[in-house]
């Protein structure tokens, strides 16, 4: 902070000069100067002392250690957030969180990164921003904090996202459109909060926007009113909002939207959407999430793209339901929330965001065709994510591999076995495989491991990458091999239900997985805390090459060499060998261990009928590259056109286009 020492002087001296009340700004940034809106807030301006965090430019974060000592005091927390939405560069909001407080310390900050605030109280008394608010953060005093339930108050003015991350304005011919993206910490852009995945809470959205737009969020909107009609003000005192927020910023009266108080959940998954979009809808009464509730499922996109949505909304809603009841059932947990909203964006900054019931995503999946492989496939990864990190979260941004890679494997898992899915079964694990394949050129230049070595948020975006999503899932489809498909099925079940609403560390997942491998008999095959050192905790990825030695009728012996990564590591696999013969005709053998050597020998292949040609790692369960024997790769790259389709074909194929090391393949006569 010594670099910054000049600037924050210098800001601070001309802070106050810029510091214009917040009345006369409302008055030269307002549409419209005709207005019978009730000005008494106005007069009672010495409440307001509008101060700009003079390091809003620099970058805060919070640290691992920080986050960990926070997460020791403060326990349950409600969010009230009022949020006005206008035309222009800034919006407004005030909020109000009530706080269990377990333990009272001199270091405990609500984290923003906002341009202003104007009033803070904690516990209703008022305190100077100027004397708080700094580097994106709004320290609270010890001498206000009380064990037990804390009231704090913040009023605030902010700018829209130039990057995405934050409160994102889009502006079109036809009209103006609003989103959050908050993933991995950027909630505290827009409203005031204590911003890290393990302290969860729950939170009521009352958003102010022009009457004519439409605004989604997290949970279903519980009531409607217009300023200056029925209980518009009864509702602005009831729930504790600053009436200033919204005056004189409107041309017209504006909409109050106010939603239900959400579920528990963290911070960087709330959202709200606002603009002029159209609503579709479908109630199902299946997969109860309570008794007597059925699941909203609805889809909103704009005018612009209405036409393609009009001619695929049937079969938009059709795979949706299929996915709520295949994950349902699949994971013994019904659809943990109120409804299931889609909502297709302009300018989105990635492909999806799993907001809870408030599902965002770029605007051209709602462009694509519905018979597009990867437009369902981000669907359902998204929806998967209710589950996978909406429901039960990681602890912190290292382990942010339990949310996405998990929902990139169980997205393409949906595909391949949900009932109603059919017709996009077969493309399911070859398109899983063609991630990988990407992946495998690109490992060796990433830096980090699956389970991330992530200090502080500052590098919280750089894990959102293929080591993170498709290595992440490549990995636990190697487990969900080792243990069986029951066997995986029922540890993800016993580990939902262990951790509802809660947030984890691999070592819960890791502890199920091992009872169910005691379970279903599967724990001779590897010893599973010694296997997830290996695969989540360092990076690169081996190369596996058949050793074959056969005669006339028989295998005599079968080996496995393994080549190190490119750190000199060996790990343990265990995959699948496809043996071929005539016509091809093919062998499967389940269960083969490749230990975390340059050698291993493969006894259980001894004596099976001698094949043309071998396979490793058919099926595709491993995480590892694999090289062709030479008679091998002769033999298929001769007969690759009269391959009949299927998965371990296709990998064959893909074999075929990579380079070849040198490797050993005894004909004994």
């Amino acid at each position: 902070f010594i670099f910054f020492c000049f600037f924050f002087s210098s800001r601070r001296r001309h802070t106050r000069q810029r510091s214009v009340s917040w009345a006369r700004r409302c008055v030269q940034e307002t549409v419209s100067t005709q207005s019978t809106w009730d000005t008494k807030e106005f007069k009672e301006l010495r409440m307001y002392e509008p101060y700009e965090d003079p390091l809003f430019d620099t970058y805060a974060g919070l640290t691992k250690d920080e986050a960990a000592f926070r997460k020791s005091c403060i326990g349950k927390i409600d969010y009230t957030i009022g949020i006005a939405l206008m035309k222009g560069t800034r919006f407004r909001g005030s909020v109000v969180i009530f706080v269990e407080l377990m333990k009272a310390s001199e270091d405990l900050f609500i984290d923003y990164h906002g341009k202003q605030v104007s009033y803070v109280s904690f516990n209703g008394t008022k305190k100077s921003p100027a004397g708080i608010f700094l580097q994106q953060r709004i320290r609270w005093p010890i001498e206000d904090q009380i064990k037990g339930k804390n009231r704090i108050e913040v009023v605030y003015e902010n700018i829209f996202a130039a990057d995405g991350q934050g409160l994102h304005h889009t502006i079109t011919e036809e009209d103006d459109y609003f989103h959050t993206q908050f993933e991995a910490f950027h909630a505290h852009k827009v409203f005031p909060c204590f911003d890290q995945p393990d302290i969860k809470g729950t939170y009521q959205f009352i958003v102010f926007a022009p009457v004519e737009w439409n605004v989604i969020s997290n949970e279903l909107t519980e009531t409607l009113a217009r300023e200056g009609e029925g209980y518009f003000d009864y509702y602005i005192t009831h729930y504790g909002i600053h009436k200033i927020i919204i005056e004189k910023q409107y041309s017209s009266p504006p909409m109050m939207h106010i939603f239900r108080k959400t579920d528990l959940f963290s911070t960087y998954l709330t959202a709200f959407v606002a603009g002029h979009y159209i609503k579709m809808e479908v109630d199902i009464p299946v997969m109860f999430r309570k008794e007597g509730a059925g699941t909203l499922i609805r889809a909103f996109f704009r005018p612009e793209t209405a036409e393609k949505m009009y001619a695929s909304i049937n079969k938009f809603f059709k795979n949706t339901i299929c996915a709520l009841k295949f994950f349902s059932e699949y994971l013994d947990i019904p659809y943990p929330f109120s409804k299931f909203d889609q909502v297709f964006v302009p300018n989105f900054r990635y492909g999806g965001m799993e907001n809870v019931g408030c599902v965002v995503l770029a605007e051209h999946f709602a462009l694509s065709s519905t018979q597009n492989y990867s437009t369902l496939y981000i669907l359902m990864h998204e929806l998967s994510h209710h589950w996978f990190g909406d429901l039960v979260t990681m602890k912190w941004w290292d382990n942010l591999w339990l949310n996405e890679g998990f929902a990139t494997l169980m997205g393409h898992l949906c595909i391949a076995m949900a009932p109603g899915l059919e017709e996009f079964k077969d493309q399911a694990w070859a398109s899983f495989n063609r991630e990988k394949i990407r992946l495998y050129a690109r490992e060796a230049s990433i830096d980090h491991t699956v389970s991330a070595e992530l200090t502080s948020t500052y590098n919280s975006e750089r894990i959102i990458d293929c080591i993170t999503y498709e290595k992440g899932g490549s990995v636990m489809k190697q487990m969900m091999y080792i243990l069986g498909n029951d066997g995986f099925r029922d540890a993800l079940r016993t580990y939902f239900k262990a951790h509802l609403y809660g947030n984890t560390i691999p070592l819960d997942l890791i502890a199920c997985f091992i009872h169910s491998a005691e379970k279903y008999k599967r724990s001779h095959l590897v010893d599973i805390s010694l296997w997830a050192a290996q695969w989540l905790y360092t990076n690169g990825c081996n190369t596996l090459i058949p050793l074959c030695e056969i005669n006339a009728d028989s295998i005599i012996r079968f080996s496995i060499e393994q080549k190190p990564d490119e750190c000199g590591l060996f790990r343990t696999h265990v995959i699948c060998v496809a043996l071929f013969y005539d016509e091809f005709a093919c062998k499967y053998v389940d269960d083969v261990v490749v230990l975390p050597q340059k050698v291993t020998e493969i006894s259980q292949m001894a004596g099976l009928k001698a094949p043309l040609a071998v396979f490793l790692n058919a099926n595709d369960h491993a995480h590892v590259k694999v090289e062709l024997d030479p008679i091998s790769q002769e033999i298929f790259d001769s007969t690759a056109s009269l391959m009949p389709e299927s998965l371990t074909t296709t990998l064959i194929k893909n074999s075929l286009h990579r380079g070849f090391g040198l490797f050993q393949y005894n004909l004994l006569i």
